[in-house]
């Protein structure tokens, strides 16, 4: 992408590059990464509608993919994050020592966020988030839960104190991640009142200025 950028092409936006070039590409390359993609986008957003047409659009170009049944199969285990579906129960340390688990706070909406003191694209969006929390200042019915993957447990709580991140934090010292699937950071969801889970992978607080995110936490509000 370096190399041959494309115009109206973000940097970074592999889909979108793979689409606008895609016939530059030898065929069995393009299927290769295109499966690649797929994968990824399933690893990161589950099994939403979204991705199951972006299932169904690469079945149809490419019916007899080797790679179909894999994708297929790695589809039917994301259903678990189905809104709905139970969200993995945790007990973990937030920076006093004191246990924090999920079920603490049924009746709320969680909003969960798992990020670390080193990943540059979690602390950028620290910021934008101030203003989403803002919006829900003095509404007791919605929890910001932040899950770092630090090992180090002084970066973890220097982090939260030079970037000034509001909300309840836990360090996950039991690989909770991997029951959520995560891949990479930052990496959030919103849990329902009833422990279930309402979003994965919502906007981010830096999307349309925090207001999608805001959306879909009123309307997770509302039920």
């Amino acid at each position: 992408m370096l190399n041959h950028p494309t115009q109206g092409v973000e940097f970074g936006d592999h889909n979108a590059y793979l689409k606008a070039n895609k016939s530059k590409f030898h065929p069995a390359f393009a299927e290769t990464l295109s499966s690649e993609l797929l994968e990824e986008e399933i690893s990161y957003k589950g099994s939403n509608e979204e991705v199951v047409k972006q299932v169904i659009a690469f079945e149809k170009e490419y019916p007899n993919s080797r790679f179909l049944t894999r994708i297929k199969n790695y589809l039917i285990e994301k259903e678990a994050f189905l809104p709905g579906k139970p969200a993995f129960a945790f007990i973990l340390p937030d920076t006093a020592g004191k246990n924090v688990q999920l079920a603490d706070f049924k009746g709320k909406i969680v909003y969960l966020d798992f990020w670390a003191s080193w990943c540059g694209p979690c602390l950028a969006e620290m910021k934008p988030s101030l203003k989403v929390k803002e919006h829900f200042k003095g509404h007791d019915e919605i929890v910001f839960l932040y899950i770092s993957t630090d090992k180090n447990e002084a970066d973890w709580k220097k982090a939260i104190a030079k970037h000034q991140i509001t909300g309840l934090h836990v360090r996950d010292n039991q690989n909770v991640s991997n029951n959520f699937g995560v891949s990479g950071i930052p990496s959030t969801f919103i849990i329902d009142r009833n422990g279930n889970f309402q979003a994965i992978q919502p906007p981010k607080p830096s999307e349309n200025n925090g207001k999608d995110l805001i959306k879909v936490l009123e309307s997770a509000l509302s039920k």
